[in-house]
């Protein structure tokens, strides 16, 4: 009766609860064959509080929290480590909850290593060493395994490449008299050296033998201390060739040797493939304007001959009368000197390289002569015979060496130096190094000439009645012999 009604509206809610743990979930680890311990609950809803247990094999339990302790679900649960997610589902009125936690399960038959795992470094190109280790149970099912550094499984084929690795050492869990034992595993680090690079070197020094165009060529040498060497070819100006030089010119051998761990050794030697020989021919006149004919064989490319007769006649009289007479001594019958010379493309004198074979014409009244063949008559008045072969109309004749050769005949124990047409050839092959010559040059004489120590009327005259008229021949230098070919 003395105040009013009034009212009012109010809206609120009801929420959920939040919910938490008000014993944190945990597992408490246990020896294989116990029965497990748990604990854990919530504000809200602890009744319903479920448990998923794992291990890198899979799941092994996935149910009701209060499951575990009152059943056998883990008893049987092989010793290992483990994972386990305790979770309260979201309700109506409380939030959801979840742990994670780990536990093991022991073995009774705890395993231990007998020898503790361990590896060797070693380094590259070496045999890698092998891990040594034993465990005290399942010994026989043990295993090894590589890795990087990094993680990196590589199985188990030791490592090739220097770095640093890990050896993983493992014994699995087995039953052992009716328990389960432990599993083993250990990891040890350890290197794999650089193999340090040595020095190489030639027990046999890389070499090639020049050869010449034509001929068969030389094969290279060289040993290395270490591995293999192989030979390859270029030219002076270091073009690459695919074989070796067949054409004339200057070259490099290049020798490699490669081996593991070892510096490449290289070397180049030069070598020359000479031009094939060649034929050389020179035509010259005699003093009676006759020819004579030169060849040389056996030259280098380039070369080239000149014959110029030296009379017997001035300064080279002399020379001439001294070995006439040193051949009459010995039997032998000398004629006339010839000067022939070599030189290359460049003007310059030269000698030849190796055998040469000298062939010289002939003059048709010596071409019968008795014996004809070549000797050498060096500066000490020393004679040696060196033969010769007559073909036709000239004399052919080897040699490796330049110096004094004559062409002579036997005359029959000296008679033929007392005959009134005493006719002689001489083929002189001199060679003179001077010590003042910086280019040592090298002279070819090879000597001719012819001397008619008589009148033509006394060549049939018994050999007393023509000594006279020899003598009288001989002691006129300066005579011009008759031409032969009318002999």
């Amino acid at each position: 009766e003395n105040y009013e009604a009034i009212s009012e509206t109010v809206i609120f809610e009801i929420g959920k609860g939040k919910n938490v743990w008000t014993v944190t979930p945990s597992v408490q680890s246990w020896i294989y064959g116990n029965m497990p311990e748990l604990r854990g609950e919530a504000r809200y809803g602890s009744s319903s509080i479920t448990i998923a247990i794992t291990s890198p094999d899979g799941t092994v339990y996935d149910g009701p929290f209060s499951a575990v302790s009152d059943g056998d679900a883990l008893r049987r649960t092989k010793p290992g480590n483990y994972t386990f997610i305790a979770r309260v589902e979201e309700h109506n009125n409380y939030t959801a909850l979840v742990h994670e936690g780990k536990f093991r399960i022991s073995s009774p038959n705890s395993n231990r290593w007998v020898y503790a795992p361990q590896i060797e470094s070693w380094t590259v190109g070496e045999t890698p060493k092998a891990p040594v280790f034993e465990a005290a149970y399942n010994d026989s099912a043990k295993y090894y395994r590589f890795e990087t550094k990094d993680g990196i499984d590589l199985g188990n084929r030791a490592p090739e490449v220097a770095g640093e690795y890990v050896l993983v050492a493992c014994v699995p869990a087995a039953e052992i008299n009716g328990s389960m034992c432990d599993p083993l595993e250990t990891r040890v680090p350890f290197h794999v050296y650089e193999r340090p690079i040595l020095t190489n070197v030639w027990t046999v020094a890389p070499n090639i033998q020049g050869w010449k165009e034509g001929e068969l060529a030389g094969d290279p040498i060289g040993t290395p201390e270490q591995g293999e060497v192989t030979f390859a070819y270029k030219t002076a100006a270091g073009d690459m060739l695919a074989s070796k030089p067949t054409a004339a010119g200057e070259y490099i051998l290049i020798a490699t040797a490669k081996a593991a761990y070892y510096h490449d050794l290289v070397a180049e030697v030069r070598f020359t493939v000479a031009p094939a020989p060649v034929s050389v021919s020179k035509t010259a006149q005699d003093s009676n304007g006759n020819p004579v004919y030169l060849t040389i064989d056996g030259v280098a490319a380039g070369t080239s001959a000149e014959l110029e007769e030296i009379a017997n006649a001035g300064e080279d009289a002399g020379f001439f009368k001294r070995t006439k007479n040193l051949l009459a001594d010995l039997g032998y019958a000398l004629g006339a000197i010839y000067d022939i010379t070599m030189s290359d493309a460049n003007g310059a004198a030269v000698q030849p390289e190796g055998t040469v074979t000298v062939t010289v014409s002939l003059p048709q009244w010596l071409r019968n002569k008795s014996g004809l063949q070549v000797a050498y008559v060096n500066d000490r008045g020393e004679v040696e015979l060196m033969g010769g072969t007559v073909s036709g109309e000239n004399i052919t004749f080897t040699t490796t060496h330049f110096s004094t050769y004559c062409l002579v005949w036997s005359d029959g124990g000296g008679s033929a130096a007392k005959t009134g047409w005493a006719i002689f050839l001489t083929v002189l092959i001199e060679f003179c190094v001077v010590a003042a010559l910086a280019t040592s040059a090298v002279a070819f004489v090879i000597v001719y000439k012819r001397i008619r120590a008589a009148e033509s009327e006394t060549a049939c005259k018994p050999v007393a009645d023509q000594t006279a008229a020899e003598e009288s021949a001989e002691a006129s230098d300066n005579r011009k012999p008759d031409d032969h070919g009318s002999e």
